[in-house]
């Protein structure tokens, strides 16, 4: 393998907006712009407050989202929703650079009347898509916007380029998860939870079904509920195992484990415990007594 020197590269960050005279109040001379090209910076789970979309232009990142690990190279867009956690690293020594763009939702807004078959914010499945002719467009517009000043030409090429972006690669989010009311939302998601107790990943799963990061359920059942989602998980979990041991005899302990989602028997008898009063043996013990 080649050895790389860095000793005389440095690692480079530059932020901007698309309007750098500050002239202009309209929405897209805020559009915010990177380039950045890092050997060793790692960025830990994070959020943005806009969408993000951009290219790489050399070397390959590995971004971690939803549980999911992908690597971007040279030919894919990245692509990012506001307020979803995910985070970012170096795949090797060589590093990445990339540029990225970084609309607001007033600029998302704006193009979606204009995308046949779109109504609601776009959302992004996937982190990256492989799309070579898409990164020379992207490219050059950022290249363009990065050496000229802003003109009615880059406002119609980022239109047309978001636009296909919105068109071939998103999904509608889900508007009803902000809107509806608290009582609604909660029956959604304990429903949910119920119907998929035994499911080790259903966080991330009802993250899918909703088009929501985990982080924004979890906070919106706090805030309403005054306990986590997953602490609503483990009372269900153990009055679930309560009912099994009260009318199942033929089911051992660690059979009742696995129907409630608990793969290890010790995890088990901790939660059974701390809500029930006594563990799962005693608990079987009393009734078998009676």
């Amino acid at each position: 393998m080649m050895e790389v020197d860095r000793n005389n590269e440095k690692e480079i960050s530059d932020f901007w907006c698309a309007d750098r005279s500050n002239k202009r109040i309209d929405a897209f001379s805020k559009l915010g712009l990177l380039k950045a090209r890092f050997f060793k910076q790692a960025f830990p789970p994070h959020v943005h407050e806009t969408y993000g979309f951009g290219v790489v232009v050399n070397g390959k990142v590995e971004t971690k989202q939803r549980r999911e690990y992908r690597i971007a190279s040279v030919g894919h867009v990245i692509l990012f929703n506001p307020d979803e956690v995910h985070s970012n690293s170096a795949v090797d020594e060589l590093g990445w650079t990339y540029r990225m763009f970084y609309p607001s939702e007033e600029l998302i807004k704006k193009v979606i009347p204009e995308i046949k078959g779109k109504q609601n914010l776009p959302f992004f499945q996937n982190p990256s898509v492989y799309d070579p002719e898409l990164c020379k467009l992207i490219l050059d517009l950022h290249v363009s916007l990065e050496r000229n000043p802003l003109s009615v030409k880059h406002g119609e090429n980022f239109d047309r380029i978001l636009g296909y972006i919105i068109s071939k690669y998103s999904q509608e989010k889900l508007e009803w998860c902000s809107t509806i009311n608290d009582r609604d939302f909660i029956q959604f998601v304990e429903n949910y939870i119920e119907k998929n107790l035994s499911n080790h990943s259903f966080l991330s799963d009802l993250a899918k079904e909703l088009n929501y990061c985990e982080t924004y359920i979890s906070d919106k059942y706090s805030k309403i509920k005054g306990m986590t989602i997953r602490e609503y998980r483990k009372s269900l979990q153990a009055f679930n195992a309560l009912k099994q041991i009260q009318i199942r005899d033929e089911l051992d302990l660690n059979a009742i484990a696995r129907n409630v989602g608990i793969s290890h028997q010790g995890d088990f008898s901790r939660c059974f415990r701390e809500r029930i009063g006594v563990t799962p043996r005693q608990c079987r013990k009393s009734f078998h007594k009676s």
